[in-house]
């Protein structure tokens, strides 16, 4: 056993096992919290209700949470909040490295993480690009401005997960080309990228 673990460090190699060291180190430490400080709540709007070229043939998308469960278009979620439990993290006003992994009060923590990863934005935007009805983008940015409000920059479980963080940043350059807005991005969605 220990014969295979000394195996197993001599091929990660002495590079990243200082790398590893350092990071754990840091995060014992408060040079963590330095690194990666806790950001400001941004302002909308994040996306201009602009005239867009209308196509009707689009289908429309459900919201789901998982892909079954439904969720309503019609009231802000609660960004911290198990979309299975319905627990709330006791832990959003806390830095990112504070947030244990494992001890949670909501069950997995994906419940969580699953409405922050913005899927919903192309329900609003396909439905604006469908109908040209401009409410849906006044919505979507209303619910990025709720996100922001709740989930200030590496404050919250929402930040605990740097792949996480990458889905909406996925999401939210998507949604940008989808609305033609790409090459014009505003003060807000540049800061929240």
């Amino acid at each position: 056993m220990i014969k295979r673990k000394l195996v197993t460090l001599w091929r990660l190699g002495l590079h990243n096992l200082i790398w590893v060291a350092s990071y754990r180190l840091a995060l014992k430490t408060v040079l963590i919290k330095r690194l990666t400080p806790v950001g400001l709540k941004l302002n909308g709007p994040f996306f201009e209700c602009t005239s867009i070229k209308r196509d009707e043939s689009l289908t429309s998308l459900n919201l789901k949470y998982f892909g079954w469960i439904d969720y309503s278009k019609a009231a802000i979620p609660e960004w911290g909040v198990s979309v299975v439990s319905g627990e709330k993290a006791e832990v959003q006003n806390l830095h990112w490295s504070r947030i244990s992994d494992f001890d949670l009060n909501v069950g997995d923590v994906k419940s969580i993480w699953e409405v922050s990863r913005f899927d919903w934005l192309f329900y609003f935007v396909v439905e604006y690009i469908k109908t040209g009805d401009k409410s849906y983008l006044t919505t979507l940015n209303k619910w990025l401005e709720g996100w922001s409000e709740n989930n200030p920059v590496n404050q919250g479980v929402n930040w605990k997960c740097g792949q996480e963080t990458s889905i909406r940043v996925m999401h939210l350059c998507l949604a940008s080309l989808l609305l033609k807005q790409h090459k014009r991005l505003l003060p807000s969605i540049v800061e929240m990228l």
